[in-house]
């Protein structure tokens, strides 16, 4: 049965009747962290913003807020986790669409296609795009990035580096070509 001075306690904590604190005084054996718990899951307090703790189960209720005892932030959900995939998805998704990927061969601008239909290629008919893009290398074609949009963005692949490396393979490409050639040359 709870105390008297418990209820009182109670009553001024979660502004409620004296039944309401008299009754989650029972319910919760006389504790009065629990009790206000109580009144919180039957809608009788608002819960506070940064969660609650239970005494009883010495684990905290999930709250906006949150962090345990030993200070970590709590696991994140399921729902989150995919939320945030998703957005990453949607993030990638666009660049593939705003980025280009474009051939030329002696400075003349063969085509271009988006990235999207680029990983697509790779992802589809994987053997014959890297037969192709080899076949390209030593026919003397360039490959490079570059962004569809006319203004310059922060995710600009010109300014990544990749490009840069686009132009090392196909430069090393050069030279393996020019020294087979010799090599033939001298043979023949």
């Amino acid at each position: 049965m709870a105390d008297i001075e418990l209820v009182e306690q109670l009553r001024k904590r979660a502004n409620v009747t004296y039944d309401d604190a008299k009754e989650a005084l029972d319910a919760c054996g006389d504790d009065l962290l629990d009790a206000i718990i109580y009144l919180e899951r039957k809608g009788k307090v608002p819960p506070p913003s940064g969660g609650s703790f239970s005494s009883k189960t010495g684990e905290q209720e999930r709250g906006v807020g949150y962090k345990s005892s030993a200070g970590r932030e709590p696991e994140e959900s399921l729902g989150s986790k995919a939320n945030r995939f998703l957005g990453w998805l949607g993030t990638l998704l666009l660049m593939g669409f705003e980025h280009n990927f474009v051939v030329k061969r002696n400075g003349t601008h063969l085509f271009s296609i988006p990235v999207i239909a680029m990983i697509l290629l790779l992802v589809f008919a994987f053997w014959f795009t890297v037969i192709a893009f080899a076949a390209g290398l030593f026919m003397s074609c360039r490959y490079s990035f570059q962004s569809a949009k006319s203004d310059a963005t922060k995710n600009d692949v010109n300014s990544s580096g990749i490009n840069t490396v686009m132009d090392e393979v196909a430069e090393a490409t050069e030279q393996l070509k020019n020294k087979l050639r010799n090599d033939m040359d001298y043979k023949g």
